[in-house]
């Protein structure tokens, strides 16, 4: 493979032809470009989990990740398959270049978040790296009983935790609502046959990284959770992209 690759100028309404040409590149070679991706997030997770600096190197270090895929697109563009050593091949070819772009990534990031601060005074950034409530940090959903409400709502929750777990949230849920209410429970929900949602998939496969025995599930699992603990009715509707919602009526 030649080490330079040659770029082309196009106009912009070629963006829609070129999502259905890759998503046609990707149905070719399935497992290779899986592996890769999930790659990418393992090596990410892997830097971003070293004390004090792996959480400012990990995104510094994205665009040089992202010339792997690249690097991959425009091998089997030319008869070739994807390979996940190909994931590295930014970190030999112009590193030098792209390391600045996650700088200046992350000080971009940093100034938009410091500005929103200005507005919100911090609420934001208590969202995404403080107390996600204002109540009593030391509240367990676990050991403490749920509000008495209409509706529950879990999203991206129960994939963090066990199986024993996941049941046990769930029939904590039940228990909150009403006859007539509802508990929703919305994130990747993979599909019953295991072939199709594959950010699901790999959001399972990284949840068994991060946690000590978190995973996703299929929808008919959740519905299985649900009538277990007494809901009467159950059902799985898709929200946006990979995201759908199981709701369970009581």
């Amino acid at each position: 493979m030649a080490d330079d690759i040659a770029f082309t100028r196009h106009e912009g309404r070629r963006g829609v032809l070129w999502l259905v040409e890759s998503y046609r590149m990707f149905s070719r070679n399935r497992l290779p470009w899986i592996m890769m991706l999930f790659g990418y997030y393992a090596l990410l997770l892997v830097v971003d989990v070293v004390p004090l600096i792996g959480v400012f190197v990990a995104p510094v270090i994205k665009p040089v990740l992202a010339v792997g895929f690249l690097a991959a697109a425009w091998t089997q563009e030319r008869g070739g398959k994807p390979d996940l050593r190909l994931l590295l091949r930014g970190f030999g070819a112009n590193i030098a270049a792209l390391l600045p772009l996650g700088i200046v990534f992350v000080v971009g990031v940093s100034i938009a978040l410091a500005a929103t601060a200005l507005v919100d005074g911090g609420q934001l950034l208590d969202m995404l790296y403080g107390a996600r409530t204002k109540g009593d940090p030391t509240a367990n959903f676990f050991t403490d009983p749920l509000p008495t409400v209409d509706v529950v709502m879990m999203g991206h929750i129960l994939h963090d935790w066990d199986l024993s777990q996941k049941r046990l949230l769930v029939r904590k849920a039940y228990e909150a609502v009403p006859p007539g209410g509802a508990f929703i429970v919305y994130e990747s929900i993979i599909d019953d046959d295991r072939r199709r949602n594959v950010v699901g998939l790999l959001m399972s496969l990284n949840m068994l990284i991060e946690t000590s025995g978190g995973f996703d599930y299929t929808g008919a699992d959740c519905i299985g959770w649900m009538k277990e603990v007494g809901f009467k009715e159950a059902y799985v509707e898709h929200l946006v992209g990979p995201d759908s919602m199981v709701v369970g009526i009581k």
